[in-house]
């Protein structure tokens, strides 16, 4: 929200000066209102949950997908690889199954949201793939491109909304850490290291007792 504020009070501010640069301020202003409401309903949907319930990322992985599935739709026909082969969501067994609180749910599918916008913007020909993976403390996410065919003038990191380093900050305030930075064949990698929710102790039975029946004083027939 901050961010919105900001931008709306600089769009206030040049709208008499230099109108012709209001335009980009009121996308950015869209597109963080548009993810602020998200994070929102996520967190909303997540808090829901008993405090019992383990809270699996079934949710983020179809997030996840709607985002890798828009990414591909929107890859330019004829520049490199094909539709089907532009991205792909990748998650292990462990990381199906892992507990997140609803801070790093958010946390992760921005990071994917904010790498895919930069690949879009710095490679749009590139391969890319988004991967998940979990132990028993962290939530691995990890968006990794294959080098463009063009150079980008511009640099990585993003311009406006939730760009990479307000993402470090906010990762590193959940006790997460956040890379990003050029591979060794010319490519591009995210990475994002976020904290597990802790496991809930399961609460063990009570041994049955068993219920023995006490012999009761026996019962002599009188003497004739």
């Amino acid at each position: 929200m901050t961010g919105i504020i900001v931008q709306a009070n600089a769009a206030l501010s040049i709208q008499a000066a230099a109108p012709d640069k209001i335009e980009p301020i009121l996308r950015n202003i869209a597109q963080a209102g548009a993810e602020t409401l998200e994070s929102t309903r996520r967190l909303v949907r997540v808090l829901h949950e008993e405090s019992n319930t383990p809270l699996r990322p079934g949710d983020l992985l179809t997030d996840l997908g709607e985002l890798v599935s828009a990414h591909c739709a929107a890859a330019s026909p004829g520049s490199g690889p094909t539709e089907a082969e532009t991205a792909r969501l990748e998650a292990t067994a462990a990381a199906r199954v892992a507990r997140l609180r609803p801070e790093v749910e958010t946390s992760a599918h921005r990071v994917v949201q904010e790498a895919l916008t930069n690949v879009r913007r710095h490679a749009p020909d590139a391969h890319t793939i988004v991967r998940l993976d979990a132990d028993t403390e962290r939530l691995r996410v990890t968006v990794t491109n294959t080098p463009p065919h063009r150079r980008a003038l511009t640099p990585a990191g993003g311009r406006g909304g939730f760009g990479l380093l307000g993402l470090q900050e906010r990762i590193e305030a959940l006790d997460g850490t956040l890379r990003a930075g050029p591979l060794p064949d010319g490519g591009w990698e995210v990475s994002a290291a976020l904290p597990l929710a802790p496991s809930w102790p399961r609460a063990e039975p009570s041994p049955s007792r068993a219920l023995t029946k006490r012999p009761g004083p026996s019962r002599r027939s009188p003497a004739p």
